[in-house]
């Protein structure tokens, strides 16, 4: 789930097909871990459902693929829809919404323009109904390394975690997802920094050698 260049894309490594073609792993150059990524044919139904399996065992992935398509199967013999409403579409709900009460709050625009810089580009292949908690960690894992600038913060991500929750709690309040999704606020160890480390002690040492130096220069001979 999530986005994923297509598999006639260059960057392809490895391509290997399962269960009659209704099922396609592959690797993309330059991912990390060399983790497996796979292609599910919708059964009964045109088009296909691309997944990250979160591992780079071959023989992991491969399970978590049948698995998967495995779920998709009991859902289409239970009558239940697999595809469901994009991200793309759920964020153009929302932005109806915010607009046609009047003017949208700072938060609001905030969380559109989220969504529109990251959100929609990689949930594009994604389904609203198939969002759950981990594939949301996958995303903001991805996020971190995919910026429009620079890499951002970790308060940046806790922040954007935040925004995401709302967006998701208004769709659930509106019946577009299933159940509230509830999202683990990320840990904020990675952007706090030692108050004192052994650099900033060598260089406070350094400054007070040589402002004890020059005092010492300024002051000349002792008086007699």
């Amino acid at each position: 789930m999530g986005y994923y260049p297509s598999m006639t894309d260059s960057k392809m490594t490895n391509r290997q097909s399962f269960n009659d073609g209704k099922i396609v792993l592959y690797q993309l150059e330059n991912r990390p871990k060399n983790l497996w990524l796979c292609r599910i044919k919708v059964p009964k139904g045109k088009g296909y459902v691309y997944r990250g399996t979160g591992t780079s065992d071959p023989y992991q992935a491969r399970k978590f693929a049948e698995n998967l398509l495995e779920e998709f199967q009991i859902k289409i013999r239970l009558g239940q829809s697999i595809t469901g409403h994009n991200l793309s579409k759920m964020v153009e709900e929302f932005e109806t919404h915010v607009t046609s009460k009047g003017e949208p709050t700072r938060r609001e625009l905030a969380i559109l323009s989220f969504l529109k810089a990251y959100g929609i580009p990689y949930f594009t292949k994604n389904k609203i109904t198939e969002i759950n908690p981990s594939e949301i960690s996958r995303f903001f894992d991805w996020r971190r390394t995919n910026s429009k600038k620079k890499n951002p913060r970790e308060t940046t991500i806790i922040h954007e975690t935040s925004m995401f929750t709302t967006f998701l709690n208004w769709c659930h309040k509106r019946g577009l997802i299933d159940k509230k999704i509830e999202l683990e606020k990320p840990k904020n160890d990675g952007d706090r920094r030692p108050h004192f480390d052994p650099k900033d002690w060598a260089k406070l040492t350094r400054f007070l050698r040589e402002w004890v130096k020059q005092g010492l220069n300024k002051s000349g001979p002792a008086d007699s």
